[in-house]
């Protein structure tokens, strides 16, 4: 198959040089297509009755609606399918257009097939172009806004659109305000509208809000709340800035609440500093100050370490100390005692109590705790005796005193205690010697020493004793002696 333009196909289907002239390759061509198409038709339908070929067919592409920035070449839009015919054939088209407006109107293209035994089929594709896209906003769309001040306000700006048919569209916005209670509170609307040539509409907005919702910001140091001892530490009241978003500078100075308590040292202030701008926004700092005498006084004397004494003569003698109180200053306490008394003379414990009171009635007390308490025994300083073994009786020591010395009661002496245990002879029986020293608290200190005799060795021999012999004869048989050991 092979595609033709309307003049070619003129050409082919008529030979007269009239109407090819008339005709093809004019405007009033369109006028008479149906004409021409019936007219081959009919002539097709003749040929076809005498042919021995089947005459073409042709299928239009499907109809189409596209919007006006695609092209309606058959190329892009779509060919027809053509199929049988006698020989080569060709095909051409030819549309009719009737507007909606600039941008829309409805192509009716009329396909046409001849073959070479001039059979000819057509089909009509309908085409409707509409321009059915709105403007498209391509400069930034400015944010919706909310201010806080009419200072912050921005300008009023063109935004640009490009429209699929009619290029770049400019607007302008249209405010509409909403006026509200106080300089720095409005609203503002503004609405870019861009309308194509057929009527397609875009529209954007944006909101600017001003609204003074922001109160006044404290710039100079809020002095902090104090919590003080003494009254004397009491400081002034000063005055405080502040500045805010639209109003610039506030000053505003305290107002001030008491609270009494019950000494000249112990109340409470609470300063408030309030900072107002014209659409009502508030800002309030506080200080509390609270003298309060809380600390007691401060003993500055080294207090006395707790003692834990064997004897009563260690026994120290009480002193006063002295304190120093936040508010009153210097105050001296004596220690008031308690005794508690045990089973001897160097048993008992006091205990030391200094108290110091301010005029607030803080209250410090320091103790000292004197235990005395005889708890060693007499150590002994004479050397013990080693416990012995002997042999024989014959060597048995004779009994002596031993001295020891008490921490607290001095010299003490003390004789031996004996216990026997006798064995089946003269030379054998153990003794037990036990040296007691007892203090006047009950400590006591006993050493001992074990004599043990026990004869254990047997005689020893001292004469030469004779040797064994061997002898030939009896003759030479020696008589027996005695021997001593």
């Amino acid at each position: 198959m092979l595609a033709i333009t309307t003049t070619q196909f003129c050409k082919t289907l008529f030979n007269p040089l009239f109407l090819r002239r008339h005709f093809c390759g004019t405007r009033s061509f369109s006028i008479f297509k149906k004409m021409l198409v019936l007219f081959v038709l009919l002539v097709s339908g003749f040929l076809h009755a005498n042919a021995q070929c089947e005459p073409p067919t042709i299928s239009c592409p499907p109809d189409l609606e596209v919007d006006c920035n695609i092209s309606t070449d058959p190329a892009v839009i779509g060919l027809p399918v053509i199929t049988g015919g006698c020989g080569l054939v060709n095909y051409s088209y030819t549309d009719d257009l009737t507007y909606t407006c600039f941008n829309e109107w409805t192509l009716s293209r009329t396909w046409i097939a001849i073959d070479e035994e001039n059979n000819a089929a057509s089909c009509v594709q309908t085409i409707r172009v509409a321009d059915l896209l709105a403007p498209i906003v391509v400069d930034t769309i400015p944010q919706d806004l909310t201010l806080d001040c009419f200072a912050d306000y921005p300008p009023r700006t063109n935004l640009t659109a490009i429209d699929n048919c009619d290029g770049i569209i400019v607007s302008s916005p249209v405010s509409q305000f909403t006026i509200g209670s106080c300089p720095n509170d409005f609203t503002e609307v503004r609405t870019w509208t861009f309308s194509d040539t057929c009527g397609n509409t875009s529209s954007v907005s944006q909101v600017i809000q001003v609204l003074d919702t922001l109160p006044p910001v404290v710039v100079d140091t809020i002095p902090q709340s104090l919590t003080l001892e003494c009254s004397a530490d009491y400081p002034r009241s000063t005055s405080l800035t502040a500045i805010d978003n639209c109003d610039g500078v506030i000053v505003s100075s305290p107002v001030s609440l008491f609270t009494f308590g019950g000494c000249p040292n112990n109340f409470t202030e609470v300063r408030t500093w309030t900072f107002s701008d014209t659409c009502g926004n508030t800002t309030s700092v506080f200080q509390t100050i609270q003298v309060l005498d809380t600390l007691p006084p401060v003993v500055v004397d080294t207090i006395p370490p707790d003692l834990t004494l064997e004897c009563s003569a260690d026994y120290p003698q009480p002193t006063s100390l002295t304190a120093i109180d936040n508010c009153d200053g210097v105050i001296v306490s004596s220690p008031v005692s308690l005794f508690t008394f045990g089973g001897c003379p160097n048993n008992f414990t006091e205990v030391r109590t200094w108290t110091f009171s301010d005029t607030c009635g803080n209250t410090t007390s320091v103790f000292q705790t004197i235990q005395v308490l005889d708890t060693l025994p007499p150590v002994v300083v004479d050397t013990v005796p080693q416990s012995l073994t002997l042999e024989c009786s014959a060597d048995y020591p004779q009994p002596t005193s031993l001295t020891a010395i008490d921490n607290c009661d001095g010299v003490i002496v003390s004789s031996p205690v004996s216990q026997f245990t006798f064995g089946g002879c003269p030379n054998n029986f153990t003794e037990v010697r036990t040296w007691t020293f007892s203090d006047t608290c009950g400590n006591t200190t006993s050493v001992s020493q074990t004599i043990n005799v026990l004869d254990t060795l047997p005689p020893v021999v001292v004469d030469t004793i004779p040797q064994s012999l061997t002898l030939e004869c009896s003759a030479d048989y020696p008589r027996p002696t005695s021997l001593t050991a």
